[in-house]
Order: structure tokens, then C-alpha cells, then sequence
């Protein structure tokens, strides 16, 4: 993970529950202060999402950048395909938009925060090609994409991707 620091402080999303599978997780935003090493907890309050903010089955975990701090939330990638942003001091959580993807056990897209947009890596698992696709980071509007030639099985050889780089 490359979490965002900013004025002193690392923070991103984390399960203050215990992992185990099949236990619900429980989302909390997890401050790291560089200078002094305190560590703290935010609990993550997402009134009117119904389903789990992460998941249990060490996929789907939440996925930040560099970029993902901005205005005061941390925004970021997770469960159900959904870009979601937290305020840093109160833990509320809102979610912004839903983006294209698949997340279980097997297959995971993979998201970049920039300034302006949340680029995704779609990993469908289903054999089908991988595409990567721009969307504005305010209004979740599609802003182009891209599909890498072959499929999945033959570009990734067997293996989960677990991230992807795009040009800053």
C-alpha cells in the first residue's frame, strides 16, 4: 500500500477487527504520525451502505494513493467496485460512485488515485481482457479506457495482480 502522507501523518483504511474469515470487518481510518509514532483509530460510520465496506476474504481490501487525501477525506477503492470517500476527522464515509470490476477470492481490479481521476485496472475474472479505464474522480464520469490485448490468463500467466502503475 502507498498511503498518503500529508502534514505529518500516513492514514488509510484499515480492519480493526480480527481477520479471520467469515468475521464482518470492522473499518476504522488509521492515523500513523511520522514524528512521534502515535497510532490512532477513527471508526469508518457509512450510514446507508448495506453492504461490507471491506471484505473478509482478504480481497476487496481498501486501496489508496499518494493522491487519495485531498480537502480534508481520504478517498479511496473498495468492496463492490465502489470509490469512497472518508472524513478524516469524524470517520463518516460516504460512497462517491461505483466503477467497473470484479473483487472475490480469486481476482481483484486494481485502482490509482491521480489529482483529477481514479484509474482502474478491471479484472472481471471471468478470462475476459483486461481494460483500464479513466473515470473523473469528482463525478465518476467516464473519461476513457483502454483494452490490453490477449486475455487475462495469457497477460497475467496464472498470477493475481496486485497493482498496476499509470504515466503521473
Amino acid at each position: 500500500m502507498n498511503a498518503p502522507c500529508v502534514d505529518g501523518k500516513i492514514r488509510y483504511i484499515a480492519d480493526a477487527g480480527s481477520g479471520a474469515l467469515g468475521e464482518v470487518p470492522r473499518p476504522v481510518l488509521a492515523t500513523w504520525d511520522v514524528e512521534s509514532g502515535a497510532y490512532s483509530e477513527v471508526p469508518v460510520v457509512a450510514e446507508s451502505i448495506d453492504a461490507p465496506l471491506l471484505r473478509d476474504d482478504g480481497t476487496g481490501t481498501a486501496q489508496v494513493g499518494p493522491a487519495s487525501l485531498r480537502d480534508g477525506k481520504l478517498e479511496w477503492f473498495g468492496a463492490e467496485n465502489r470509490v469512497m470517500s472518508t472524513d478524516v476527522s469524524t470517520g463518516r464515509t460516504i460512497q462517491k460512485f461505483t466503477v467497473e470490476g470484479h473483487t472475490n477470492n480469486k481476482a481483484s481490479s486494481q485502482a490509482v488515485f491521480t489529482d483529477s481521476e481514479v484509474v482502474v485496472l478491471v479484472d472481471n475474472n471471468d478470462g475476459s481482457q483486461y481494460r483500464i479505464v479513466r473515470y473523473d474522480r469528482d463525478t465518476g464520469a467516464e473519461r476513457g479506457r483502454v483494452t490490453i490485448a490477449g486475455t487475462a490468463d495469457s497477460v497475467s500467466e496464472g498470477l493475481l495482480l496486485r497493482g498496476f502503475a499509470i504515466r503521473p
